[in-house]
């Protein structure tokens, strides 16, 4: 696989490039919008040479040869948007902007939540002390 980068018609690539020989995956930032930070998105292509102009180009559609690489493709992608994510956290952090996440602003609504929440509500009664001889029904 080979990591290139391109531009668009606004001068703006991919942040990274991973191919495998006709196959490209392409991951794009994205702006955030109304205040929030920026995100990524991907885009996944078959690469080939038009027989007219010469010239590479694009299409959406795959092999199956292509389909099984895809999988190892989307990892090293993942892996890097994992990355770049962290990175973004982090940045944010050191200013000082650092806005809960969907997750964490986002009360947990989970069985465990709510058990959690039953426990902390419920008042413990001491238990009352067992006699000392209990009475059986033979009596």
């Amino acid at each position: 696989m080979t990591d290139t980068t391109e531009k668009t018609a606004k001068g703006e690539g991919p942040i990274k490039r991973i191919t495998s020989e006709s196959l490209a995956v392409k991951i794009w930032k994205q702006p955030g919008v109304e205040n929030k930070p920026p995100f990524l998105t991907i885009t996944i292509g078959s690469l080939y040479r038009d027989k007219e102009t010469g010239k590479i180009l694009e299409s959406s559609s795959l092999t199956v040869s292509q389909m099984q690489k895809l999988p190892m493709m989307l990892n090293e992608a993942n892996l890097f948007v994992s990355q770049w994510k962290a990175r973004q956290k982090d940045a944010r952090q050191q200013q000082g902007h650092e806005a809960p996440t969907k997750a964490e602003a986002t009360p947990n609504t989970g069985l465990t939540a709510q058990r959690d929440a039953v426990m902390a509500e419920a008042v413990v009664d001491t238990p009352a002390r067992a006699p000392e001889h209990s009475p059986t029904l033979d009596q």
